[in-house]
């Protein structure tokens, strides 16, 4: 890691600060057509006035780019075209969720972009404020930013420089996107200087992390990071030095999120993995889709009555730590909004019910130690409650599973989630606990190509959740599963150039390419094949491949009665 740190490009450009309202001055604007009237704020290009503008009668918003200031004189006219060739471009762009830009205005020291004045606070501002939002506000603020990115790509803009900073929130809740002014056009000349970095470094995406060409793919990560800021209330990539946010974008995934504390759903975690996914192709394919993910989050959500269960007895050998509990009717962690009467009548339900003892501890059924009916009471089955068996899952227990979609060394990268189903159901003391088909969401923990891991591709995989046909789902931590491939022989023969050249059909290697060279894999699985390339030998998994994953923590879950 210290040798990719030294290799990185340092950026120096400053964070977005806002600032009170001061006297204004727009020193070197030419003509008397706007007045000053305040200091709005000061950002990494530029510093905002409002302004009167004294010919159409209304208060406008004056950014004057100081380039000047940390550009050398060679190269200040150069730069100065980028800044007005993108000016021009996102003054074409027509949204209701985009900021307008009315004017723009040159002289030989400077130049000045006459924008639309919106009333009101930035998203980073709001933060700042109140920490964190809720999934609902959060839906409702980025569904906004989200039509307004997916407005300008399909117009060939990307913003480059997606933050908080940059969202405006009007007092009726309205958001307006602002700030253009390192976006260029994806199909015009390229005035950013070869790996060269434009943006904000706490929300940059890996390939402009590098200096690469960036899509609107790159603005989509740069969303994501905004949506894991607004839930959780901290970025998603911090450090004190440029050099290494930009090696912990590169190589690290954001912190996992705390389901317990927020009170967020669970379903979350492959949502956000995915939105800030280190490939651009594994990425959602619109800001649209994006919130539909989490749109579907919020409508799976249901009202909850949660009561206190008393853990299971533990097994003769018991794993250190108490198991979670997690309800297949009523997912962990879930919260909606209700009405105040209908919280007020569920609390009212519980509290009876605990008092007159409707509500009980897990009874252990004879003969069984890990697996416990749940007793409802009179009132729990006047409700219409049927009691469940709650069956522990203990550390060590095996998932056999079925891979979804194939994975490669090759192109797989940390962060990156799968999909997979279980093969075999498991079964704890006669009870069926996961059935068969169960889906499952993982996660790569570690990737490494051929050609970055001296002639030899390596992956590791691990669990996140496992997701029951009745609606139930938990979290699983578990032994994680390594892939890599044995060192290459010399009589190894250079078969192919890349695995991408195979497209998707991974599960066809072994004997179905010509003289296609399948190995052994070091600590490997079931349909896990080495493929020799001219850059090593890549580990493969087909789609279809078997996976056993062992568990290291015990977790219970809650079962419907057997017949």
């Amino acid at each position: 890691m210290s040798s990719e740190a030294e290799d990185l490009p340092e950026l120096t450009v400053p964070e977005e600060q806002e600032a009170p309202p001061e006297r204004a001055t727009l020193e070197g604007l030419p003509g008397d057509r706007y007045q000053p009237v305040a200091r709005l704020g000061a950002g990494a290009f530029g510093e905002v006035q409002r302004a009167h503008d004294r010919l159409l009668g209304r208060d406008v918003a004056v950014k004057r780019i100081r380039l000047e200031a940390f550009v050398e004189p060679a190269r200040l006219d150069e730069v100065k075209k980028r800044f007005l060739r993108e000016a021009q471009v996102a003054a074409r762009l027509r949204h209701r969720n985009i900021v307008t830009t009315h004017d723009i205005v040159s002289s030989p020291s400077t130049s000045f972009i006459v924008m639309e004045l919106v009333e009101g606070q930035t998203l980073q501002s709001l933060l700042q404020a109140r920490g964190r939002l809720g999934l609902d506000e959060t839906i409702r603020v980025l569904e906004q930013v989200a039509a307004a990115l997916d407005h300008a790509h399909a117009s060939g803009v990307v913003h480059r420089d997606v933050k908080p900073a940059n969202i405006m929130i009007e007092p009726s809740g309205h958001v307006k996107v602002m700030d253009f002014g390192i976006a260029k056009l994806e199909a015009g000349a390229n005035l950013t200087s070869t790996g060269s970095i434009m943006g904000t470094p706490n929300y940059m995406a890996p390939e402009q992390a590098r200096g690469e060409k960036v899509d609107a793919r790159s603005d989509l990560f740069s969303l994501g990071c905004v949506l894991y800021e607004c839930l959780t209330g901290t970025r998603p990539f911090q450090s004190p030095s440029v050099s290494a946010i930009l090696v912990k974008i590169l190589t690290e995934d954001p912190p996992p999120v705390d389901f317990e504390t927020t009170g967020l759903p669970r379903g979350l975690a492959p949502v956000l993995l995915r939105a800030t996914a280190k490939d651009p192709s594994a990425r959602y394919p619109s800001g649209a889709a994006m919130i539909e993910a989490l749109r579907a989050l919020e409508s799976a959500a249901v009202p909850t009555v949660t009561a206190a269960v008393a853990p299971l007895a533990a097994p003769a050998s018991p794993a250190p730590g108490a198991p979670a509990v997690v309800s297949a009717a009523a997912p962990r962690g879930r919260r909606v909004r209700r009405p105040a009467a209908l919280a007020a009548a569920a609390v009212l339900i519980v509290a009876l019910a605990w008092i007159g003892g409707a509500l009980r501890p897990p009874r252990p059924l004879p003969g069984h130690s890990l697996v416990a009916e749940e007793d409802v009471g009179f009132l729990g089955r006047l409700l219409g409650r049927e009691p469940r068996l709650l069956v522990m899952l203990p550390a060590g227990t095996v998932l056999h599973l079925a891979l979804a979609g194939p994975l490669s060394s090759e192109s797989t990268v940390a962060g990156d989630a799968f999909a997979a189903e279980t093969a075999r159901p498991v079964r704890i003391e006669g009870v069926e606990a996961v059935p068969e088909g169960s889906q499952v969401i993982g996660r790569v923990t570690h990737a490494a190509s051929a050609a970055q891991a001296a002639g030899r591709g390596e992956m590791t995989l691990a669990l996140v959740e496992v997701q029951l046909a009745d609606g139930g789902r938990f979290d699983v931590r578990s032994k994680p599963v390594g892939l890599r491939a044995p060192a290459s022989r010399k009589k190894d023969n250079v078969l192919i150039e890349s695995l991408s050249e195979l497209g998707s059909a991974m599960g066809g290697l072994i004997g179905g390419r010509k003289g296609a060279a399948a190995g052994i894999v070091v600590g490997g699985t079931a349909g896990a094949m080495v493929v020799t390339t001219s850059r090593g030998r890549e580990v493969a998994l087909g789609a279809g491949a078997r996976l056993s994953v062992e568990l290291l923590e015990p977790v219970t879950v809650a079962r419907p009665k057997q017949p």
